[in-house]
């Protein structure tokens, strides 16, 4: 049983009501009475066993772990994925079949021998690097055309699994790494990366073919450099041809990009490794794309055919087999050209360019083949939010299939019906749901409830798996049970709702809250997996009050969550705030949580990374906010591009209106205000402490970006354009050039083997502190890369993090932080 609230906030309130007659004020008492006596029960019941740091970072893990890569095979029939369900970061390849209902392990990768991580070259060591994975196993897999086997690389080889019998058949062993397997299209062979030269196997002759011989160090066939893997967002780099005869691929000349150090100090003596990733503003690898004739071996290169300076965000085969599409993007990131390649002969006609003032966000552009290849389905935010589009290859008229206030945020396929799928933000941003639009035009929503959805559908939309979660929930497989869907009417305006003159400003007035005392999993889903561990249901998971706060910049709305102390859900908080209650309780620190990425989303009804930190957090006796300031996801172009110029500006501005609103509050210690993130949280936090002094009395910085002329091209300049052009833009978005300005307490936390915010961010502001003669704290990780995945690391970097607000947020010494 669930029940939710919501209450509207706000002088308002009482206008639109008058004044309440005297019997209506004897039943709303005798109902908050009634209300209060429910919670104090409901809170002793529910508080359950103790959430230590120790548990949330040991195996099994307390949430399981995630199942992920869902593929159904070719015919619809079993569902493919990766998950160990005895909670350990190890991952095997398990099968569902749909139709039996069984679900079975199909491999044991841990009896698999040999570690080629020395084997590796260094454009694998670099692509990898982007990867953040977590544990160890197989990482990445393909289904068989015919749907008999299954392809996957693991620890530097190659392997082919018989679905039927479970068989293993060892591709390749060599002393060398071999990457990226991909099926031929009829099955037979099997194209890989070795030594950053494409190779064939035939799976028939067991003969293994070298395709291209050019690749070295500083040249790679076939195999993206750090750029296209971190911030492209290109997954692999070549392609087989829809008849198998020839293979279009990326050739990278990284030798113009200069050489990072990261150094390892773990051992007798310093290693140290040698990183290709360009710096903003310095020069990027050179890219080409070629057709390769796989008999002949001979390469067509696409026009222009010399290597350039542009990034290649994504390379289709047209179905007849006769061209590409090319989604070209040029280093300043204000255009995307879509390019039609002849197979042939290389030559090249623009189809359409999407252009943007600020910058052209790829990673929201969505391609799909229709009508043979005779038409385009594409998304843009060309008109203000990431919509659907359908472009004729032949006439290049270009038609408009969705609008309004809301946004596309996965194209799936096109079903045997002409129905195209697709998820988005239709219902609210901080759901995720999954929809399709029929022939004429009509919007259905398949999915139901409220939370998050991550759908994979199978041939011809006949079985659908999920990967849902809600905040009280983490993500588990479900099949759904009801496909017909229901008649959605999408809002059909593009104009973002904008708050009146009037309404700017006074950010410290929320719109809305809406909270959940239960969040069930909705009634058409069907369960395949179980991934948290059984003492999961005694912990009592802290659950948010979600609401919409104004921006004290510009009046922009603000999606906002809250989280409050076990000990306050005894009364209804919301009700303290909206003035329907006073405040006689005691008064508690808060803490701002700033999400990562920049281009991240936090505020959602799914399970969030942070929930159980969170939730550790809360029992403490800490209030936890968190909000999708400027520039995060699912709001819309406007409210990603804020930032342009001007990082640490918008976006920290709606940080501190989310400070002002905290201590606004009558149960908040206004002085005891603290904040922290990770990455780009990191960022946000160092900033924040140096830019508003005074606003947080505590932070802490995990790998924060102290000065954006060292973090990488494309992510930067996206932002910031090139420092040659913008000096003033990247001194006022880095935290350092303010560093004479720290008043309050700053803890920073870094891995030294950061690959992607080098340690030296955190070193340089660290000289730049210790010049001001003012008190800081520093934490590093010896070995540790961005994540600092280790356990052993991760419960002591949150208990470093805890204890830092206990001393400064309630006032406990160190001996007594537990």
């Amino acid at each position: 049983m669930s029940s939710t609230k919501e209450h509207a906030v706000g002088t308002g309130w009482r206008r639109r009501l008058g004044k309440p007659k005297p019997f209506v004020l004897f039943l709303l008492f005798l109902f908050f009475t009634v209300q209060a006596g429910i919670a104090a029960i409901g809170y002793a019941a529910a508080r359950g066993e103790e959430l230590t740091i120790e548990r949330m970072y040991s195996d099994p893990r307390l949430t399981g772990v995630t199942p992920r890569h869902l593929a159904w095979s070719p015919d619809g029939r079993r569902l493919a994925f990766l998950w160990n369900n005895e909670g350990v970061r190890f991952y095997d390849i398990w099968i569902y079949d749909a139709s039996s209902g069984k679900l079975s392990r199909a491999t044991d990768a841990a009896a698999i021998g040999r570690n080629a991580e020395e084997a590796m070259t260094r454009a694998e060591q670099d692509r990898l690097a982007t990867f953040r994975r977590r544990g160890g196993g197989i990482f990445s897999f393909e289904w068989s055309p015919d749907g008999r086997s299954i392809l996957f690389p693991f620890k530097g080889d190659i392997f082919l699994l018989d679905v039927k019998n479970g068989s293993l058949r060892r591709l390749t062993n060599t002393a060398v790494s071999e990457a990226d397997a991909a099926f031929s299209p009829d099955g037979s062979k099997v194209a890989f990366i070795r030594e950053n030269n494409i190779w064939v196997i035939d799976l028939d002759r067991c003969e293994t073919v070298q395709l291209t011989d050019t690749g070295s160090e500083t040249l790679y066939n076939g195999i993206g450099d750090y750029v296209d893997y971190e911030e492209v967002g290109r997954s692999r780099s070549f392609w087989w041809s829809p008849d198998g005869t020839r293979i279009a691929y990326v050739q990278v000349d990284v030798s113009p990009i200069r050489e990072l150090l990261i150094p390892r100090y773990i051992g007798q003596f310093v290693e140290v490794r040698k990183q290709l990733r360009p710096v903003a503003g310095g020069k990027n690898g050179l890219e080409r794309i070629g057709i390769l004739d796989v008999k002949a071996k001979k390469t067509t290169w696409i026009r222009p055919t010399e290597r350039r300076d542009v990034y290649f965000c994504q390379v289709h085969w047209n179905p007849d087999g006769c061209s590409l599409l090319v989604l070209e993007e040029p280093r300043d990131m204000k255009h995307l050209h879509f390019i039609k390649a002849n197979a042939q002969d290389g030559s090249i006609d623009t189809l359409r360019t999407i252009t943007d003032d600020k910058w052209v966000n790829i990673d929201n552009v969505y391609t799909l083949w229709t009508d043979e290849g005779k038409r385009l389905l594409f998304t843009s935010e060309e008109n203000g939010w990431n919509h659907l589009y359908r472009m004729d290859l032949s006439t290049g008229k270009v038609d408009r299939l969705t609008s309004g206030d809301w946004q596309i945020t996965a194209l799936h396929k096109i079903d045997g019906r002409g129905r195209i799928w697709f998820t988005s933000t239709a219902v609210e941003p901080e759901q995720r749901h999954l929809f399709y639009l029929d022939g004429k035009g009509r919007i259905y929503k398949v999915t139901n409830g409220e939370g998050w959805y991550s759908s994979v559908i199978a041939k011809d939309a006949k079985r659908i798996a999920v990967t849902y979660s809600n905040p009280s929930t983490p993500p588990d497989i479900y099949i759904l049970k009801d496909l017909k869907g229901k008649r959605f009417e999408a809002s059909g305006s593009d104009q973002a709702v904008r708050p009146k003159k009037s309404e700017r400003g006074g950010g410290s007035v929320p719109v809305l809250f809406s909270y959940r005392t239960g969040w069930p999993v909705p009634e058409h889903l069907k369960r395949v997996t179980f991934s948290p561990a059984p003492d999961f249901k005694k912990i009592r998971i802290a659950l948010p009050y979600f609401f919409k706060l104004k921006s004290r910049l510009d009046g922009e709305t603000v999606n906002a969550l809250i989280i409050f102390p076990p000990e306050m859900e005894k009364v209804d908080p919301v009700r303290v705030i909206s003035n329907k209650g006073e405040w006689k309780g005691k008064k508690y620190p808060a803490i701002i949580a700033v999400h990562g990425g920049g281009y991240y989303q936090s505020v959602f009804k799914g399970w969030r990374w942070q929930t159980l930190f969170d939730t550790y957090l809360a029992d403490k006796g800490f209030v936890v906010l968190d909000l999708d300031y400027r520039g995060s996801s699912g709001y819309g172009r406007k409210f990603r591009t804020d930032v342009y110029l001007d990082l640490a500006g918008p976006d920290l501005e709606d940080e501190v209106t989310g400070a002002e609103f905290l201590k606004s509050l009558p149960f908040i210690e206004p002085d005891r205000v603290g904040i922290w993130g990770w990455s780009y949280g990191g960022f946000m936090t160092a900033a924040a402490l140096l830019k508003r002094p005074g606003v947080f009395y505590a932070g802490a910085a995990v790998a924060p970006v102290t000065d954006w002329r060292c973090y990488d091209t494309h992510y930067t300049e996206e932002r910031l354009g090139m420092p040659q052009d913008n000096e003033e833009a990247y001194r006022r978005s880095s935290p350092i050039s303010f560093a004479d300005s720290l008043r309050d307490h700053l803890l920073i936390i870094h891995g030294v083997g950061d690959d992607n915010v080098h340690f030296q961010d955190t070193v340089k502001l660290v000289d730049k502190l210790i010049k001001t003669k003012v008190d800081f704290e520093v934490m590093f990780y010896p070995g540790s890369q961005h994540g600092i995945r280790t356990d052993e690391s991760r419960i002591h970097l949150f208990r470093k993090i805890a204890r830092h607000f206990e001393r400064y947020l309630k006032g406990i010494p160190d001996a007594e932080c537990k």
